[in-house]
């Protein structure tokens, strides 16, 4: 009976054991769920720039009085009424010049990594923000000439494409209309350890011959894949002696994607190129 007892002792023990394991393991993965959904938010600032003109209407004719209609047999003389001023106020309205938007990221935390990283984008909103200056002055110049038929728009979007093992990876896309249309991309990927940017040759555990001939084959089945489009014909060359630290990479569902804006690779027309490289 002793035995029995010290072997249901050990038994109980061990499922409590066990117990407590599977509580630690839940406890941490909420954990890690929590701090991954607050890791980062989203600030996004946007407005419109109006510019007032004046438009005079056209003046109404001068109503003329009628003829009452004689009440119970009494004789009434029509009131005289003096001829009415034409209108000299002038009607505002407004135009719309200009739309802008721009949305980055903010890393919530307070590892000194994260506030350098905040910065960055910090730095990259404030010249988003004199690139509106100076296209609102153009918009406003232009529409003295001649009255804008179409606002004029700028905008900016950075997303967060992966967030893992202390790496996280960003794409941001620009589109404008300033009479004509046009786009830019840019891709930065951070240790958010250290807050120092990640370059691909350091992210990749590839030697730069093999990272380039995988670059080359990404590319050629990009190609493959959409033969309506066309390429620049020193393209390859131009991947293949791209310095590793320059190439422009993100990180998206744990694979690596090159990222060229518009007129990079191939013509305008056909849009931004991204593709994987395995």
């Amino acid at each position: 009976m002793a035995r029995l007892h010290n072997k249901l002792c050990r038994f109980s023990l061990l499922l409590n054991v066990l117990a407590f394991a599977v509580i630690c393991i839940l406890s941490v993965s909420n954990c890690k769920s929590a701090f991954a959904a607050k890791y980062y938010s989203y600030k996004t600032v946007e407005s419109s720039v109006y510019s007032s003109y004046t438009s005079t209407p056209t003046s109404s004719p001068t109503p003329t009085p009628a003829t009452p209609t004689p009440s119970s047999g009494a004789t009434q003389t029509p009131e005289t009424q003096s001829p009415s001023a034409s209108p000299t106020a002038s009607a505002q309205a407004e135009t719309t010049l200009l739309t802008y938007s721009y949305k980055y990221p903010v890393l919530t935390g307070t590892r000194k990594a994260y506030s350098i990283i905040n910065k960055y984008f910090e730095s990259h909103y404030q010249k988003f923000m004199i690139s509106e200056a100076t296209v609102e002055n153009l918009a406003k110049t232009t529409n003295q000439t001649s009255k804008l038929t179409t606002p004029y728009y700028m905008n900016g979007k950075w997303s967060v494409t992966y967030s893992s093992n202390s790496i996280i990876s960003f794409k941001y896309i620009y589109s404008d209309y300033t009479g004509t249309y046009s786009y830019s991309t840019a891709v930065v990927t951070f240790n958010t350890r250290t807050g120092k940017k990640v370059t691909l040759d350091k992210y990749s555990n590839k030697s730069l011959k093999q990272l380039r001939s995988s670059i080359v084959s990404g590319y050629k089945k990009y190609v493959k894949k959409n033969p309506n489009y066309t390429f620049w014909s020193n393209n390859i060359s131009t991947l293949k002696s791209t310095p590793a630290k320059s190439y422009p990479f993100y990180i998206k569902n744990k694979e690596i994607y090159l990222l060229y804006a518009p007129g990079a690779l191939s013509p305008q027309a056909s849009g931004i190129i991204t593709f994987p490289i395995s």
